[in-house]
């Protein structure tokens, strides 16, 4: 089945190069851009898990390459025990912070088993949520990046997440594909950066590392959509 999305293990992670992402999107149309992409993202998303589920994801989508039972927390990159706590030791982190999401990321859409799942969609998208230490999760609130100063050396990647947010799942473009209607809504990215201007210069000033590839290329497997703003910063 072409939409069973299997959990890869440590040692099948490996990022591809650009003749093996070729394919992914030979049909993005350069002169349609962020409209394409939002059509390659919901063609291409398989799994969306459940704000639950995506606990159990973090040891293999933030795991730490010289300690493999640890992940290394965002904002941060401190190091710290991958096993899930109840989020004593870090939490499940809304990188767009949910109350600025005009309600979208609390969003439950009902299984095939007339069940509803917590934040389905953009609020526990993979590429979205990222475990955090909870003091400084804390910390952050709900201010805004350029208010709140992350590390220097994940500035980029928060510019990316919101990217990729903003065009998978906003309702102001136009892209198409399955279920679309039911996962978009009003997302807009001067709630969550002072300016489109900063997020474009984070995106320069700290480029895309191997971490941010592995993590990109665990969750392409997990659920079967890239981030396109890691595989190609240019065009941001």
């Amino acid at each position: 089945d072409d939409d069973v999305i299997i959990t890869p293990s440590y040692e099948e992670i490996s990022y591809l190069d650009s003749e093996e992402l070729e394919p992914y999107y030979q049909d993005v149309d350069m002169d349609n851009l962020l409209d394409s992409l939002q059509t390659l993202m919901f063609q291409s998303h398989k799994k969306y898990p459940t704000y639950g589920e995506i606990r159990n994801q973090f040891a293999y989508a933030d795991y730490n390459p010289n300690k493999r039972d640890e992940i290394l927390c965002f904002y941060s990159r401190e190091s710290m025990p991958s096993s899930w706590d109840n989020g004593v030791t870090y939490n499940r982190e809304h990188v767009w912070p949910k109350s600025l999401s005009n309600g979208l990321f609390s969003y439950d859409k009902m299984n095939e088993n007339g069940d509803y799942n917590k934040y389905q969609g953009a609020g526990s998208d993979l590429h979205h949520i990222r475990p955090v230490k909870a003091s400084i999760n804390e910390e952050r609130g709900n201010r805004k990046f350029g208010v709140y100063l992350p590390n220097q050396d994940v500035r980029g990647d928060c510019a990316r997440i919101i990217a990729y947010l903003y065009v998978h799942y906003s309702s102001y473009l136009h892209g198409s594909g399955p279920s679309r209607d039911d996962y978009v809504g009003e997302l807009e990215i001067e709630k969550v950066f002072v300016n489109k201007s900063t997020l474009i210069s984070w995106n320069i000033l700290d480029p895309v590392d191997d971490l941010e590839r592995n993590r990109n290329e665990y969750i392409y497997r997990y659920q079967g959509n890239r981030n396109p703003f890691i595989d190609h910063p240019e065009w941001m």
